[in-house]
């Protein structure tokens, strides 16, 4: 699939973050935003997750980062583009969802970084670009995006497993 985008002249490729590239959890086993992560983190090799403060943790959905490393190594960009912002922090590198990438060693891998509250419209954010990718958990998003010219939407849960679009 990537392959065919790549090729059908996709140059950026934006990847929500909750729900679509990792899982968060509060320390009782109940989804949480990774807004709601407090630092700091530590990561735990046994279970590969990062736990924060409180207990809370986060888990990487099964080969997303050998999507991430295949687009690497395309001529394409990687982006974020999500309503993970956290109020409470001013600064970006504060922002929970930026120091969870660190602590997974996925930064490396974005060169744009769309990181909004919660209002925020993604078909409207994404419209500046040519012709973009959008990979996304929530349908009414992919429903705005399909409306639009520019961005060809992927429902994150039209797939298991990552490895299935490699």
């Amino acid at each position: 699939m990537l392959k065919k985008l790549i090729q059908d002249g996709y140059k950026q490729f934006f990847f929500d973050l909750d729900g679509t590239i990792w899982n968060c959890y509060d320390h009782l086993g109940f989804s949480i935003w990774c807004k709601q992560m407090i630092s700091p983190f530590k990561y735990d090799k046994l279970n590969s997750e990062i736990v924060d403060d409180v207990n809370s943790y986060c888990v990487l959905q099964p080969n997303v980062e050998k999507v991430l490393q295949y687009l690497n190594e395309q001529d394409v960009e990687i982006g974020i583009c999500t309503s993970s912002k956290n109020m409470n922090f001013e600064y970006s590198i504060e922002q929970p969802c930026l120091q969870l990438l660190n602590a997974f060693d996925l930064k490396k891998y974005f060169n744009i970084f769309h990181i909004e509250y919660k209002t925020a419209d993604k078909s409207k954010i994404l419209s500046k670009y040519e012709k973009c990718v959008l990979f996304d958990d929530r349908l009414n998003i992919i429903n705005d995006c399909k409306k639009t010219n520019n961005i060809c939407p992927i429902y994150r849960f039209d797939f298991d497993d990552w490895k299935e679009i490699l």
